[in-house]
């Protein structure tokens, strides 16, 4: 496996410390009843500028769910 920080400036930073944050808020996020997170890879901490269409499709999801009910 090819490291994708192979210098983190701090724990979670690196690939480690990245995957357990993520799996860490996923176990978070389905505690609740109709929880649901959505990790990737191909975004930073702005989601919304490097996968707009990521946003785009959960927020269309979620006003689907809102409409049927």
């Amino acid at each position: 496996m090819t490291e994708k920080n192979p210098n983190p400036p701090h724990l979670l930073a690196s690939d480690q410390g990245v995957f357990k944050w993520g799996e860490t808020w996923k176990q978070w996020a389905e505690a609740f009843p109709q929880g649901r997170a959505v990790l990737t890879e191909m975004s930073g901490h702005f989601v919304q500028f490097d996968e707009p269409e990521l946003v785009i499709s959960e927020l269309t999801l979620i006003i689907e769910r809102l409409i049927k009910h």
